[in-house]
Parts: structure tokens; sequence; C-alpha cells
């Protein structure tokens, strides 16, 4: 068969896919002189097959390979190639945006090839897959296939998928878009909210502050019309076009940009554009700041992005450097990678649920041998995945919440895994794992603003990704679990008790001023995770304030001691919770030296009334760009199944010094040594004088006349 008589046979076929795609892919493999799945896989299943029937799951327990009778309709793909891609047809001018979204539902189950192809016998759509890349398409139809470039990237797909790997990865083009954006924030804050610079009265703060988190809130709304335009949540090129109307006119632009905010907020028509219903917090209020030229211009570039790609977990803790003014030192710094929150969100989250969802397809294996689960079988998967769908993550200092987005993809994830097993039994399901599950606290407005905004475009992400719709008004839910609030404290005032959020709206007067403060009470949840603040016990006063110190002393004073880092109160705060019976397991980050005698009787309350199950010693950890030391701690109730891991070995029981072995934490000093030698002046701050000034002094005479030295 020549090109030309495969484009006459194909350009007839009106027929079903299922009766001629094993045929037309034959006819290619012909075309391109590489084997048929036949030829090259004659066990029909290992490596090169028509409707591979290939679950993840089912190498975990080493299945026999199903009889050569199971029903053809097991498999997921039309053409499977490991390692290369997945194949699904569709008839002739069927929609191939469904064979696309069927293949992201079971890539898992196709061991997520790096390909994703759709055809329909006359168009071909290859989609890149490979992990942490900007997706590519590659589009032809039969009047083009035998184009050079064409077959290199068919011949591509059979041989060397690498070939056509994107060269841009997520994280590149998300810092660039983070950092274009944090560019605007700048120019913003500086310009609009200087009044927080002259602020003097408490009434003056308030007011910037409000103004601030506007200015935050408006920036969050245009990144977030960016991804839903990307992602077909608003109309194609919709937002994009608005954006360059700005370089133009930008009254209309203010205009025009208001309105949209205000039709997104309850849905309705833009112009001609039916919008769907959004709200969830963000479209609240809708106010537009007027943008200088530069700013203008940068929201233009932007547009010309893809949005769809961008990584929230990144894009949060970038542009948060770029909202605070506090961290703008950090913006071009390096950030923390979702594989290091991984590293403490898998065992504390996942690792027992993991355990029951292996326990559970053990027992379902008859099921999946015979292809048909009993209605006990679809009981138990039922019960498993209600358990899934009710666990709460809460993060207590969630910054812009990376921890969250990490914890919720990797629910949804194995939420995904579940449903995918189940329907080889029979059984269908629908993914219900959501932003719902997340609680939070936060005190600075600005990533409490931003962490709402990365689980939600997470969230939306993840359901386009794999395949599932993002049919659900509103589009956006309210966080009503996230608080912007102080972790550990709640101030009360001489009026009555005021939470922070009322404090910035200003609803305190001079008279209404701090009297005292109380322990702030956690919410309940199932799991906490999260990177508390790191700040030493020596630098509180100054960072915090002697008044905020002090209460925090006198709040914690009988439970730890004052010479305990800042993270340490987290620590108690989450073993109180758990020991309450109001946690199940947590897992935090802590500085180093909170593993030392003045600091680790945090860790010594924990080994009281629970145990630590996992803990990683030392590492590098990233925090507001500048590489630090830390450790994880991961703990739970004393009866807690895990067996307990240090530094990625399994150990007999992790001490409050985060060691293994022989515990030491219990050494008494040695009287014998008492008022020997004392540690001396330890300088804490600058004690440098310029080369005139020590000159001076070194020639001035003491009060008697004499030389100092």
């Amino acid at each position: 068969m020549t090109w030309a008589e495969f484009k006459k046979k194909w350009s007839r076929y009106q027929g079903k896919e299922s009766s001629a795609c094993q045929e037309h892919f034959t006819d290619l493999c012909r075309l391109l002189n590489y084997p048929t799945p036949a030829e090259a896989d004659p066990t029909g299943s290992e490596s090169f097959c028509f409707q591979k029937r290939v679950i993840k799951d089912a190498e975990l327990f080493d299945l026999e390979q199903p009889d050569s009778g199971d029903p053809t309709e097991r498999g997921f793909a039309d053409v499977w190639k490991k390692g290369c891609f997945g194949w699904e047809y569709k008839g002739k001018k069927k929609s191939l945006d469904e064979a696309y979204k069927q293949l992201l539902r079971y890539r898992e189950a196709l061991l997520n090839p790096p390909l994703l192809v759709v055809c329909d016998f006359d168009r071909y759509i290859i989609r890149t897959n490979f992990n942490g890349t900007v997706q590519e398409i590659y589009e032809f139809t039969n009047d083009t296939i035998d184009r050079p470039e064409n077959l290199r990237i068919l011949r591509a797909l059979f041989e060397n998928p690498d070939f056509l790997k994107p060269q841009r990865t997520t994280p590149q083009v998300t810092k660039v878009l983070a950092e274009k954006f944090a560019e605007v924030a700048r120019s913003l804050q500086k310009r609009e909210s200087s009044e927080l610079t002259d602020a003097k009265t408490r009434a003056e703060v308030n007011v910037a502050h409000r103004k601030s988190l506007r200015i935050a809130w408006f920036l969050n709304r245009l990144i977030f019309c960016f991804f839903a335009e990307d992602t077909g949540l608003l109309p194609k090129k919709l937002f994009s076009d608005l954006a360059k109307t700005a370089l133009d006119d930008p009254h209309q632009f203010s205009q025009a940009l208001e309105s949209l905010f205000r039709t997104m907020a309850k849905g309705g028509l833009f112009g001609a554009h039916k919008i769907r219903h959004f709200n969830g917090h963000l479209f609240e209020e809708s106010t537009v700041f007027d943008l200088n030229d530069d700013e203008r211009r940068i929201l233009a570039e932007a547009s010309e992005a893809d949005w769809q790609f961008v990584e929230p977990s990144i894009m949060g803790t970038l542009f948060a450097r770029g909202l605070d003014p506090d961290q703008l030192a950090a913006l071009g710094a390096q950030y923390t990678s979702r594989g290091d929150i991984v590293t403490i969100v898998e065992p504390v989250l996942m690792a027992p649920l993991r355990r029951g969802w292996a326990a559970l397809k053990a027992s379902l294996l008859p099921a999946f041998k015979r292809g048909q689960g009993t209605p006990e079988d679809r009981d138990h998967v039922q019960a498993f995945l209600k358990k899934l769908r009710k666990i709460v993550v809460m993060d207590p200092a969630c910054g812009s919440g990376n921890f969250l987005y990490v914890s919720l993809q990797m629910l949804l994830d194995l939420e995904k895994e579940v449903i995918t097993f189940a329907t080889m039994l029979g059984f269908q399901f629908r993914p219900e794992v959501g932003v719902h599950q997340l609680r939070a606290i936060e005190i600075n407005p600005y990533a409490y603003e931003l962490a709402q905004v990365t689980v939600q475009i997470g969230y939306l992400q993840w359901r386009r990704d794999n395949g599932f719709d993002n049919d659900r008004t509103p589009v956006l839910q309210d966080l009503d679990g996230f608080l912007n609030e102080d972790a550990l404290l709640v101030p009360h005032y001489h009026s009555k008790a005021k939470t922070l959020k009322e404090a910035q709206a200003g609803e305190h007067t001079e008279d209404a001023a701090l009297k005292f403060y109380t322990e702030r009470q956690w919410p309940e949840c199932d799991v906490l995770v999260g990177n508390p603040p790191f700040l030493g016990n020596k630098r509180m006063r100054t960072e915090l304030s002697d008044q905020y110190t002090k209460a925090i002393f006198e709040t914690f004073g009988s439970r730890l001691p004052a010479t305990s880092d800042f993270c340490c109160y987290w620590f108690e705060k989450a073993r109180q919770l758990i020991a309450e019976g109001r946690c199940k397991r947590a897992g935090l980050l802590a500085t180093t030296s909170s593993k030392q005698i003045g600091s680790r009787k945090a860790f010594e309350r924990i080994k009281e009334t629970g145990k630590i199950f996992f803990a990683i010693s030392d590492r590098v950890w990233f925090d507001a760009g500048a590489a630090v030391r830390i450790c994880m701690v991961a703990f739970t109730t004393p009866e807690g199944p895990d067996k307990p891991t240090l530094d990625g070995k399994e150990v007999v029981k992790i001490n409050a010094d985060i060691t293994a072995g022989l515990d030491t934490t219990g050494k008494r000093f040695l009287s014998a040594n008492a008022k020997l030698c004392f540690m001396g002046t330890t300088k804490v701050g600058d004690f440098d004088i310029p080369h005139e000034q020590a000159v001076a002094l070194l020639r001035a005479l003491n009060p008697h006349g004499n030389p100092l030295l």
C-alpha cells in the first residue's frame, strides 16, 4: 500500500470505529515499516496491543493474565504501546474531545504513556503527556499525513516519544508569569498604598490595610480570569482581547473589567457572551484599579501565555512575594517544590489510605478476574470512597496554600485510582473529593487571599486534566474553613473580643486598644500538615513585639519553656488536638534547633501522649527564598499502626531529639561541673563601628586623663 492508496481507502470510510480501527492502525504500521501489535507482541497484552486491559493495580498483585475470552470492552484504549502512547478512535466527524477525555480518565490505567492520540480515521491529534512539562499538540489530517514533518511525528510516536517532549516545563512557565504579575503588584502597592507607610493611628492603618487587600483581590481576579479563559470556563479570547484593549483605551478597559467581574459574581450576559456563575468569595466585590502604561503592557503580554498549564503551588509562592512588601527581596529566589511537600504529606495523609485501599483491592481480586463485582463488593468500594471524601485536612499556617493544594491533588489522584478500578468491576462512580475538605489558618492577609485562589485553580485544573467536566454551579466554592487569623492567640480589646478580619475592616476605634490575649482553639480535622514560621526564640520579641511574645510565654508557659523556637508552639497545639481526639495525625516542619535541649520540650510532650512515626532529621528547605536547615516530624496516637521511619530507614522508635537508638534526651547535668565555666557574652547583633570612630576611641583619654589602651 502507498500513502495515496491509504488516503483513498480511508477517505471513503464512513462506518463505526469499532469495526475498522484495527485495520486502519495496521495499515499505518505497514506504511511506516513498523511491526503490527500482533507481530511485535505475540502475547497480545504485555507491550503493544489492541484493546489493552492494563490496570497498574493488577501489576501490584502480580495477577495472572486474563483469559483470552475476557470481553474486549475491558480495554481502555483502542491501541496501546507501553512507554509510547495510548490511542483512541472515534467515528468520522465525532467529537475527538470526548475521546481525549476518555484517555485522560484512564491514562494511569495505561501506565501514563507520554503521548495521547485521538483519531477519527481522517484527523490525528497527538498531545504530549510528559510530567512537569507544558503540553504541546500536533495535529494533521490524511491529506497532509505524508508530509515529512508529520511522518517524523508518527515515527517518533512509535520509536522515540522523547523526540516530542516539550522543552518548556510548567515551573518555568509559571515562574515567568508569577514574576510578571509580581511586577504589577509592586507597582500598584507603591502607587496606591503609600498611605500604609504614613499611617500613624490605628484607624489609618485599618484603611491602608483595606486598600492593600483590595489590590490583592483585584490581582487575584486577573490571574483567575486568565486561567478561566484558557480552560474554557470563560469564552475563548474574551479576557485576552479585553487585556489588549487596555493598551489603547485604559478608561474603557477599567469599565469593562468591572462589569465583567460583576457578571462573574452572579452569571449573566457580558456583551454577547454568556458568563457562568463563579462567585466563591473572589468576585464578591468588583474593585478595579486604574493601571499605568507599564502595568497594562505587562497584562497584554501575559494574555499571550497559556495559563492552563500554570503550577498553582509555585504561582502562589512567587506571587505572594510580590504582593507582600516584607517578601519583595525574595521574589526571584528559590521556592519549595511539590516533591518537597509530598515528602511529609505522603506518610501523614496518604499512607494509611493507601494501606486501606491495598487491603480492599486484595479482597476484590476474585471479582477483578471475573470482570464483574457483586452488590456487596460495590458497598465495600463505596464505603472506602465515602471515607476518602470525608477526610478533612488542615494547615494552621497555610501561607499561599501549597500544602493544601498538594494534599487535595493527592486525594483526588487516589479517588480516581479507586474509580478506575471500580469500572473494571462494572461499577460507576463520579469524583467527589473537593476543596470543601480543606481548612486553613493564616495571619498574612495577602497569603490568605492567594491560598484560596491557589486551591480553587488547582482543583479545577485537576478535573480538566483528568477528563472531568467543570460543570458545577457556581464554579467556585466558598471556603468557609479558611480563617484569616493568628493561629496561636486571640486578641481581646477593651470593648469585646474582635477577630483580625474585623480589625482590618476598621471596626476598632482608638479607645478599643488591645487589652489581652487568649489561646486560639483550632477546629477539628483528620490530618494536619504545614510549615509553621521559622523564627528562633531570640528573635521573637524583635519580630513579634514584646506584648505578643509575653502573651505567648504566659499562655504556653506551663507546657513549653521560653527558650522554644516559635514553630514549637504549632507542634504543641497539634499534639493537644490529637490528645483530645480532635485530630488523628499531624506532620509539621521545624527548625533544626528545635531538636536541641532548649526547644525540644515540644517533641518530648508528643512522646508523652503519642508517638513520632516519621521524621527527616535534617534537610534543606526554602523559606521566603532563602535556604534553611529544617527537620520534618510526623506524629499520631500511641496506638498508631505506622512503623517508625527516620531519614528513610525503618527504626524501632524515634526519640525526642529526632534520633533513633539510645535515647539520651533524659540525661542530667553533672553536679561536679557546676560553676566551673560560663558561655560568656554572645554576639547576637551587629557591633561594628567605622574605622575613623575606632581610631578616635583608641586615641581618647579616660576620665582620669590616661589613655584608654
